[in-house]
């Protein structure tokens, strides 16, 4: 086999601990022959969300682009608009600095009167397209276009207008606090999003790069699963193989993935169990982190008492539950973590309970 270029990431060290940043490591194949319009995936089909994500590892050794058309043809039954690159240009005002999304490469934009995103990729994005055009779940990101542009990807989503999750948790201003009911609905949300995902997609698919980021707030600010460029789908059979390319966030990733590769629903669910975690103290993963169910409950109950004492006694079962559940996520032991669909039940309790609670005190309606 004649391939346009090939690249070998070196293996990390040994014994070296993961870093913060994304990495991988392994064989990556990429053009192959000197049709300028054939195109080869990785070599291991089940590696290419893995490798393609690494920014620079689908590069080929001329300056062809891949036109929409080829992209496209790579994905059955699609129905999905192609936008001219003139059209995407006008729309973000030539992607300058003042339509973009702070610390993404996604734009604000103006299509046909209405506002969209539009994320930008220098990767083959065929992946991406093919599980969100299997998809139509409210909590889930919907993708609505599509442009190639001298080597250049663009996919053109709904636009969130409050932006990420990860924005209002980190947030100083006081004035972008989220309620607690407000974070019950938002991880409510985002489990059933997760559960749809590895139940109800064909073939089941684990995301394998959930985080606060990854979860963006429409206006009404309910919760929408995004960047799917990670994504595994299950292989025949429903299994997931094991992957050498360890790609993901320090803080996030389940320890069975992070050590051996091992990939299962289970790995969302302890990534989840991190977002819960950030969620509902208000610090982020580096900082969040419970040793134990009782550390848990006592910055969970810190928190909801506004730093000043505790909340209503009340109050105190939500903690005891939210503790509970979080802490089963963040289980080593991958057998002993719950499904999302039992995550996405138990959120659903102490919401209502939460709302029942609220609605006989409405002076004090969970705000914190």
């Amino acid at each position: 086999m004649s391939l346009g270029s090939c690249r070998k990431f070196p293996p990390p060290p040994a014994g070296a601990a993961p870093t913060a940043r994304k990495f991988t490591w392994g064989w990556s194949f990429h053009r192959h022959g000197h049709n300028p319009l054939t195109w080869r995936l990785l070599s291991d089909p089940q590696e290419e969300g893995e490798e393609q994500q690494q920014k620079g590892s689908i590069v080929t050794e001329d300056s062809t682009a891949n036109p929409p058309s080829v992209i496209l043809s790579l994905i059955p039954n699609i129905s999905l608009k192609v936008y001219e690159f003139h059209q995407l240009n006008q729309a973000t005002k030539g992607f300058s600095t003042e339509r973009r999304i702070e610390g993404s490469s996604v734009y604000r934009a103006e299509l046909s009167g209405s506002p969209a995103a539009v994320k930008r990729m220098n990767r083959d994005v065929s992946g991406e397209i093919n599980i969100l055009m299997k998809i139509n779940h409210f909590n889930i990101i919907s993708l609505s276009g599509f442009c190639s542009h001298l080597g250049t990807c663009y996919l053109v989503y709904e636009y969130m207008e409050n932006g990420s999750l990860r924005d209002w948790i980190i947030h100083k201003d006081r004035s972008k606090v989220l309620p607690w009911i407000q974070r019950i609905k938002i991880a409510l949300d985002v489990a059933i999003g997760l559960e749809h995902l590895h139940g109800y997609t064909e073939p089941p698919c684990v995301h394998k790069d959930v985080k606060s980021s990854n979860i963006l707030l429409d206006g009404d600010f309910r919760a929408k699963v995004a960047n799917l460029g990670l994504f595994r789908p299950a292989a025949g059979g429903g299994e997931f193989p094991p992957t050498r390319h360890i790609v993901g966030t320090v803080g996030y990733m389940a320890p069975e993935y992070a050590e051996h590769g091992f990939i299962s629903p289970s790995i969302d669910v302890y990534s989840f169990g991190v977002v819960m975690m950030e969620l509902v103290t208000g610090r982020d993963a580096a900082t969040a982190a419970p040793g134990g169910e009782e550390s848990f409950a006592a910055a969970l109950t810190s928190f909801l008492g506004g730093g000043g004492g505790d909340p209503p006694e009340e109050m105190r079962s939500f903690v005891l539950a939210m503790a509970r559940l979080v802490n089963t996520c963040l289980e080593d032991d991958p057998a002993r973590r719950p499904d999302m669909g039992k995550v996405a039940r138990v959120l659903s309790v102490i919401l209502t309970e939460s709302l029942t609670w609220a609605a006989a005190r409405p002076e004090n309606p969970l705000k914190i």
